[in-house]
């Protein structure tokens, strides 16, 4: 539970099915050890981090985001994975200033709230105060590492 962070079902049931395939074959009983590898080299790394790729191609494939509204959040997102702590709100709706060549203002400061609303809704990051980070432990990792830049 350490490593998965949220208990999110989805990600728990790929995880424990992943862990019943390496008993399976090694004809094993399950230790610490073979739990990390199952995380790390199939959950993250395997076959089965596929099931992660729908986070990122959502954003871009759905009318619920605009294009200005995928481009922040991807770079929103990538900027959150790679941070060992919550990001102040003020300094991402800089990046989304940024990111859409907006003047701050009203309408800007509107336009990113709804973004991260959007994003918290969806379950991509959670809001604490004026901080945002991941929702979800585990998607925070693949992000990072496969799309961690900024």
């Amino acid at each position: 539970m350490e490593m998965i962070g949220v208990p999110i079902p989805y990600f728990l049931n790929v995880l424990l099915t992943a862990i019943l395939d390496r008993i399976k074959v090694q004809k094993c009983k399950v230790t610490p050890q073979l739990v990390k590898e199952a995380f790390e080299e199939d959950l993250l790394g395997g076959s089965t981090s596929a099931v992660f790729l729908h986070y990122r191609t959502r954003i871009e494939q759905y009318s619920y985001y605009t294009d200005i509204e995928a481009r922040a959040a991807k770079i929103i997102l990538g900027k959150l994975s790679c941070s060992d702590k919550p990001i102040k709100r003020d300094t991402l709706y800089q990046d989304f200033l940024k990111t859409g060549n907006f003047a701050p203002g009203l309408q800007a400061r509107e336009d990113f709230m709804r973004l991260m609303n959007k994003l918290d809704n969806d379950f991509y990051l959670v809001a604490d105060d004026d901080h945002y980070t991941f929702y979800s432990r585990v998607l925070k990792m693949w992000w990072k590492t496969n799309y961690g830049w900024y």
